[in-house]
């Protein structure tokens, strides 16, 4: 199906991103990429549909069924998306039309790009909905969707043009243990049809999930390929078995001490409602200064919201949240969420947002350099823009941001979901050690329950 021979990545002016690349991808095989942020596998996707960033220039032979692609124009290239290749992007929330309705966004796949009438696509679609348990959702715009519901929506409005070769990017990144598990079936399934998929994914359990062939990228070079249990069971380069440690699963959980501080905050039998749902009720705990404690559990159980009782934005419908005498001050209450570019704005450097901070708050720049130097940052980082550093820093900066105002109390959302797992290592250990390190109260959510495991004292399951 797919034939890719000496395929490289460059900048216009020479310089070699990815290095040349040769494999195949033969009908009802999955093929996976699995490697950390940075390593290049994107980049080679975005090279095989056509869809590199501006300034990047792709080189090689690409042949889909037989079809000589890198020799057509950029026209005809285009035109082969939706009918010969569809791509499930990473972020589905972005990608879907922010004003439409969730049943248009698959119908106009199959009425523009298929060719169907309006009442065939609409049959159609609502059979799809119903395939994905999502026919409540149909007429729900993507604000109104969770993470899980968005992706299997856009699974849906790729498919809907008939591709037979899907390329799927990151497609369970910040999903819940079942919807990524739902999500991977559906990638299995396409291959068992016949059809050919082309997974990138930092994450081992999913490629383990998607069987057939593996590939491990590393600074833009394919440094192993085989079968997947090969690779993945008895790997040969050290690098994919730092990789493969790297899952929390193969964490070696730290001792806990006993804490033997007053609670700082305690809760109790607290309950909530959205609507006419249930989250949770006559839920009790307490929380120490140096104490951890995670929560779990699936898409929409209550989670966020929990946390943001905790951050005194919304109220419990019955009992209490009591706060010691130590918690005076507003600011002491932070949050660190799971996106950090929704802390640093994207129009100025990091350092202009951190000066608004100390500014505020009459912090010494002394301070946030000794924060730096303790979560391993290089401080001329902060004189670059968002987007101008990995998302591993980015979010360590966002850890730094929010220990500059000496918190009591960290609510940490998802704090590791859309960070490769050699990163996320980094990052959560750099947490943990600084929050245990200046007696901070933490609770942690995550959809990855052996990471909670590993980092926390006490678990919530929700």
């Amino acid at each position: 199906m797919l034939n890719v021979k000496n395929l490289s990545v460059k900048t216009r002016d020479g310089n070699v991103i990815v290095n040349p690349v040769s494999f195949k991808l033969i009908a009802g095989e999955a093929l996976t990429i699995v490697g950390e942020t940075g390593s290049g596998k994107t980049l080679l996707a975005q090279a095989i549909v056509n869809n590199l960033p501006d300034g990047l220039i792709a080189e090689g032979e690409i042949y889909l069924h037989g079809q000589a692609v890198h020799s057509l124009s950029t026209q005809e290239r285009n035109a082969l998306w939706g009918k010969t290749i569809c791509v499930l992007p990473q972020e589905p929330t972005r990608s879907l039309d922010p004003t439409m309705h969730a049943i248009r966004q698959v119908k106009e796949g199959y009425q523009i790009v298929k060719g169907l009438s309006a009442s065939e696509a609409k049959k159609q679609t609502l059979s799809d909905f119903e395939a994905v348990q999502l026919s409540h959702a149909t007429n729900k715009y993507p604000f109104e969707l969770s993470g899980g519901m968005a992706q299997r929506v856009a699974f849906l409005a790729s498919r809907s043009g008939g591709a037979t070769f899907t390329v799927a990017d990151e497609p369970t990144k910040g999903l819940d243990a079942n919807k990524r598990d739902d999500i991977a079936k559906q990638l299995r399934a396409l291959a068992d049809n016949n059809e050919g998929v082309f997974t990138i994914t930092h994450d081992i359990y999913v490629a383990h999930q998607l069987g057939g062939r593996v590939m491990i990228m590393r600074k833009g070079e394919v440094i192993e390929t085989g079968d997947y249990q090969q690779v993945l069971n008895k790997p040969l380069h050290v690098y994919t078995q730092t990789l493969i440690n790297a899952d929390p699963r193969r964490w070696k959980k730290k001792a806990s001490k006993d804490n033997l501080h007053s609670p700082i905050v305690t809760v109790k039998n607290v309950s909530k409602s959205r609507g006419d749902k249930q989250l949770f009720s006559d839920l009790s705990f307490s929380l120490r200064p140096g104490q951890i404690i995670g929560v779990s559990g699936d898409s929409g159980c209550g989670k966020s919201t929990l946390g943001d009782m905790l951050l005194g934005l919304l109220s419990s419908d019955s009992g209490s949240i009591e706060w010691s005498n130590q918690q005076s001050e507003k600011h002491k209450v932070q949050k660190l969420f799971q996106d950090p570019t929704d802390v640093f704005s994207a129009h100025v450097t990091i350092k202009a947002s951190f000066n608004d901070l100390m500014h505020k708050y009459s912090i010494s720049e002394d301070k946030l350099l000794g924060l730096l130097a303790e979560l391993e940052l290089d401080a001329q980082l902060i004189d670059r823009y968002p987007d101008q550093v990995s998302g591993g820093e980015l979010q360590r900066l966002a850890i730094a941001r929010v220990m500059l105002l000496e918190p009591t109390f960290i609510f940490s959302d998802e704090p590791t979901s859309r960070l490769d797992m050699l990163t996320q290592k980094t990052v959560i250990e750099a947490l943990v050690n600084i929050v245990k390190y200046k007696d901070v109260a933490m609770m942690v959510v995550s959809h990855d329950k052996p990471l909670l495991d590993n980092v926390c004292d006490e678990l919530i399951m929700l």
